[in-house]
């Protein structure tokens, strides 16, 4: 494919974080353009990206990594690099690292930088069963982060793992000679895709890292205005699908 093609499709994936990102967080937050901005920029680095470590990938197989790409980027820049005031946030979303602010940016860049030269340059080779105990992984950081906030939950903690290894198969059975670390990266943006839509569409609650207090209510007029996402929201999840069965 051309880049256009890879950037097109990145841009798609991000377009599908965005709009759940809206659809929940502006119950709580006020609308910020920055942020939209960031992920696709976000996006469209993904798609330079990935054509230039590999020009042959399967569409899919871009829009699922390019969303793996941005939720990982998203999670180091708002955990290390960005400074923000935690007050609206009942599970805090920055990590409290005792060093300056200036040093946990410069980190933040070195740990982006670092992960993605060494995942252009090096090959990975994993066995299947591996690189779904990495799915492990973020499912105990989520819960040591979450647990001590909301309470432990045995189906919340096993979710995660469940729909990458589902996906892990899916993906694995189709393109049975996709090399794993792009196998591990499609994995992990499948889940998000699949596990935002049932948190944040299907469940329709607010986000459980936001405080909600006598102060802090959820928006009753987005609550009712929001619905209007839904559409361009699956319109992606349509083109989504349309980008897995062209792949086929």
């Amino acid at each position: 494919m051309p880049l256009v093609s890879y950037v097109l499709l990145s841009l798609l994936g991000a377009s599908n974080m965005i709009l759940w990102g809206v659809y929940a967080d502006l119950l709580m937050e006020k609308f910020s353009i920055k942020k939209v901005l960031r992920s696709l920029a976000v996006g469209v680095f993904a798609g330079i990206y990935l054509y230039l470590a590999n020009e042959t990938l399967p569409p899919i197989i871009v829009v699922f990594s390019a969303i793996a790409i941005e939720r990982f980027t998203t999670e180091v820049y708002k955990n290390v690099i960005r400074e923000e005031t935690q007050e609206k946030y009942l599970i805090p979303s920055t990590m409290s690292l005792p060093f300056p602010s200036l040093t946990r940016r410069v980190l933040g860049l070195f740990v982006l930088a670092v992960a993605f030269l060494a995942f252009k340059y090096i090959r990975f080779d994993f066995h299947f069963l591996v690189i779904y105990l990495m799915a492990i992984v973020p499912a105990i950081t989520g819960a040591l982060k979450d647990a001590p906030h909301e309470g432990f939950s045995i189906l919340k903690f096993f979710r995660l793992p469940l729909v990458v290894l589902v996906m892990g198969i899916l993906i694995n059975k189709a393109f049975p000679t996709l090399e794993d670390k792009y196998l591990l990266l499609a994995m992990g943006g499948g889940e998000r895709v699949i596990s935002e839509c049932y948190k944040k569409i299907i469940r329709a609650k607010v986000p459980g890292k936001f405080k909600v207090d006598n102060i802090r209510k959820p928006n009753k007029e987005w609550e009712s205005k929001r619905k209007y996402i839904l559409v361009p929201y699956f319109f992606s999840l349509i083109a989504i699908t349309a980008a897995a069965i062209y792949s086929l």
